[in-house]
């Protein structure tokens, strides 16, 4: 399992993705993000989606350009452009 070597420390009910957020929060690059940001909508990891929508906002210009945005479904680019103009990421 990906998220298996992130300790045993928390509570065993949450799922890996919660469990591992701090470990995954330090790899989000431009190349992964638009991945993660979608497996977080998945899982519903508020913070998560959080922490790449901020991420995404601020590198918006070469994630755009990533593989992983280009395979993200139509709905969640949807999703994540309206929220980006309402953050002001589209003005000049």
């Amino acid at each position: 399992m990906v998220f298996s070597s992130c300790g045993t420390s928390v509570i065993a009910k949450l799922s890996p993705l919660h469990r591992c957020e701090g470990l995954i929060k330090k790899g989000v690059t431009v190349g992964n993000v638009a991945m993660l940001y979608k497996t977080a909508l998945t899982f519903s990891s508020r913070d998560l989606e959080s922490f790449c929508f901020r991420f995404m906002l601020n590198h918006l210009t070469e994630v755009v350009q990533t593989e992983a945005f280009r395979e993200l479904d139509g709905g969640v680019v949807t999703d994540l452009m309206v929220k980006v103009a309402v953050k002001g990421g589209f003005k000049t």
